[in-house]
């Protein structure tokens, strides 16, 4: 196995300073993640188990399968069922409390032996390619019987079911007696429902027929089955990307645009002529100056007096000539 593992604090700051790098050769079979001091990568914080994960490899492809821990792992920001094994592909992210580990190959110097290839120093931009013989399979991940590995020869058909006829046998409530067909041939390793009561699910969708791609997970009455074909070259891009980060291309200098014109003044207008001042209307003779009606007396208040006093007069001599008449009238 010749793996390096990036472990980083995710919740420091200086998080990329504090990060620390294991390599392992292909000697080790197997890489234990957890807080005790045998682990072969002890990450120091109370919410990761003492065996908290473990990373293995069968015939060229890595797995990662939770070890029972209190928390959990995650793989590229999926949780990781306990028991249940995931396969790990170059740049893939695990999860582990408030660590991040970064999965890498590291280059061997023989591609013939059919390891995964890559350049030393900064890793690829993809999953990298895989230059082996052996025959497409589908690798059980969970159950009684995780881990079986079933080998797909080209040209034939394999029944899956609980029946006994089955040549992939699953004893399962779920799976119905001919669940689903899988046939290979020149066009690759098809999978097809045979109306089974659950149906499958491919990736977590339901289908009814698919083609299978190196790296598809089939589901079949709740148990999982990897399909592995290492002889595809599949390009898988990397969660993190080391490599220094672009800068932003530098936009051209527009060019100077060229100096307006000078505007044009309007012409000068001519200066005005200076107004004549109006000549004031010859006196009009028959008219009274002002000043002369201002200057004039107010009229005499005598006029009212004399009415009050003369209606006064009349007013006795009414009243007398009244007394005289009764008296007349009385002696008569």
């Amino acid at each position: 196995m010749n793996v390096r593992l990036t472990v980083t604090r995710r919740d420091k700051p200086d998080a990329a300073q504090e990060s620390r790098t294991e390599v392992f050769g292909s000697d080790i079979k197997s890489i234990m993640l957890g807080r005790d001091a045998s682990c072969d990568v002890v990450l120091s914080l109370q919410a990761v188990s003492r065996s908290h994960a473990c990373i293995t490899r069968e015939t060229g492809v890595y797995y990662i399968k939770d070890a029972g821990s209190s928390f959990g792992t995650q793989v590229n920001n999926e949780p990781l069922p306990q028991g249940e094994k995931r396969r790990l592909y170059n740049g893939d992210l695990i999860a582990i409390a408030q660590f991040d580990l970064l999965f890498e190959d590291i280059a061997q110097d023989s591609t013939s032996t059919g390891e995964w290839q890559a350049k030393k120093g900064k890793p690829t931009a993809g999953r990298l390619p895989i230059l082996v013989s052996e025959k497409p399979c589908l690798r059980i991940m969970n159950g009684p019987n995780e881990g079986t590995r079933i080998e797909i020869e080209e040209g034939r058909e394999y029944i899956i079911g609980r029946s006994k006829e089955a040549q992939i046998f699953i004893n399962a409530d779920l799976v119905s007696r001919k669940h689903a067909k899988l046939r290979r041939d020149l066009g690759g390793t098809h999978v097809e429902d045979l109306g089974s009561r659950n149906g499958i699910r491919l990736n977590r969708n339901p289908i009814a027929f698919a083609t299978l791609s190196d790296g598809d997970e089939v589901e079949i009455g709740g148990i999982k089955m990897l399909y592995i074909d290492l002889n595809e070259m599949k390009v898988r891009p990397l969660l993190f990307d080391k490599a220094e980060p672009k800068t932003p291309p530098q936009e051209k200098p527009s060019p100077p645009e060229p100096p307006e014109p000078p505007k044009e003044e309007p012409p000068a207008e001519p200066p005005a002529e200076p107004e004549k001042p109006e000549e004031a209307p010859a006196p009009n003779e028959l008219e009274f100056p002002l000043e002369a009606v201002d200057k004039a007396p107010p009229p005499p208040l005598l006029k009212g007096k004399q009415a009050i006093v003369l209606m006064v007069i009349g007013g006795c001599a009414a009243l007398l000539a009244l007394i005289l008449l009764i008296l007349v009238f009385a002696g008569a």
